[in-house]
């Protein structure tokens, strides 16, 4: 398959003495293994597949015909990335509301949102879908302010029933009940926080910061950073976000947008002890999935944080916590399986900036059981990661 690559269009990076490959067009970058990156130089240098295949075949004990297997198997998983076209990143705008919408619809209820770099003006059709949406981001209310950065409007649809989420003016979903609409809305709002500036990246990862120091648990869908993250913060730790964190260009920031956590339902035995009253929250369901809104204890107020570790979260049963230091390359890889949103279209130099921030991080995997051991381990870990950084001083 390498073959059929432009080798002229990629760009190779080192990252702790990992190869990191690029293609100009492309989405995301690839983290090769030694192996992957034995058989990468090997093959730009020229040399055979059946020659690499013998080589590797005596260095490591194996028949020729498994080694030949494993190189195909290495080069497509690499060359996959390369080859593959740039995800179509979903589109917040789909249409424009009726003509006549703003002159016919008045909103009953409206709350304007304050976050820590922008406003968001919400103006509800009912007073049922406001209530709605009340115990999930009321706590970022604010007295109603002349000008905001954004406006989302959850009016009546064109249908019969249902209503329509407007941001910006711009037409954005259809929701078919009440509750529906508060989840988009809720959506909405983050999308429209992603969106805002041409980030260094869009962060899939979980959020926290102690001391000013950030900290991200990238993983893909339930991996657990939600049930961390909200554990860490019942202990003092300020709030990011539990699923999205925007990475400033340049200055290498992590973007708070303290929104409620929205926690799944086989994570709330497991919040009990830290959240007593998680019991008695309103469940929201949708497309069979069951989940509460959970409001951060406080709400950060920090316009951004430095970031100074990540630490990759699996929860295993039966095990201790165990915090395990990785190499800055594996960091990365876990931000891209995460299918974290790099800026399109990508650039050498927003690799190479990318590249080096994850370089400076403390880069570890915490294998855990239960929340309150793997919080104390977090803090013991961040305590003497504090005392060495004194002692440097």
């Amino acid at each position: 398959m390498i073959e059929k690559i432009d080798i002229d269009t990629v760009h190779e990076f080192i990252l702790d003495k990992s190869l990191i490959l690029f293609r100009e067009g492309a989405d995301s970058v690839q983290v090769l293994n030694p192996l992957a990156e034995y058989i990468w130089n090997s093959t730009r240098a020229g040399l055979a597949p059946e020659v690499i295949a013998a080589e590797i075949a005596l260095q490591f004990g194996i028949p020729a015909a498994q080694a030949s297997k494993d190189i195909q198997n290495v080069i497509a998983q690499w060359t996959t990335g390369l080859l593959a076209e740039p995800r179509s990143q979903k589109k917040l705008i789909s249409s424009k509301p009726p003509k006549k919408f703003y002159s016919d619809w008045h909103p009953q209820v409206e709350t304007t949102l304050r976050f820590p770099r922008f406003t968001v003006r919400v103006r509800y059709d009912s007073q049922e879908i406001a209530d709605l949406m009340t115990p999930i981001l009321g706590y970022l209310a604010i007295s109603h302010t002349k000008d905001t950065d954004h406006v989302i409007d959850i009016a009546p649809s064109d249908s019969s029933s249902g209503y329509l989420i407007i941001a910006d003016n711009k037409a954005v979903e259809i929701a078919d009940s009440p509750m529906n609409a508060a989840i988009m809305t809720f959506r909405g709002i983050t999308e429209l926080a992603c969106r805002r500036e041409n980030w260094l990246a869009t962060l899939h990862a979980g959020g926290v910061a102690w001391k000013e120091q950030g900290i991200i648990f990238p993983s893909s869908g339930g991996a657990g950073k939600t049930t961390l993250t909200a554990a860490l913060i019942r202990h003092g730790f300020d709030y990011l976000n539990d699923d999205v964190i925007p990475l400033e260009r340049n200055t290498g920031k992590l973007i708070p947008i303290p929104m409620s956590l929205c926690i799944k339902s086989g994570s709330w035995p497991l919040l009990q002890p830290f959240y007593p009253k998680l019991e008695q929250t309103r469940v929201f369901a949708r497309n069979n999935l069951r989940v509460k809104f959970l409001p951060p204890p406080t709400p950060t107020t920090s316009n951004g944080y430095t970031a100074r570790h990540l630490i990759i979260p699996t929860r295993l049963e039966g095990m201790k916590p165990v915090l395990s230091k990785i190499s800055p390359a594996d960091g990365l890889q876990a931000i891209m399986e995460g299918e974290s949103l790099l800026p399109q279209p990508l650039r050498p130099a927003d690799v190479k900036e990318l590249t080096e921030w994850v370089g400076r991080l403390r880069c570890y995997r915490l294998t855990y059981d239960k929340l309150e051991p793997a919080v104390q381990t977090i803090l013991k870990y961040l305590s003497k990661t504090q005392l060495l950084s004194l002692s440097s001083t």
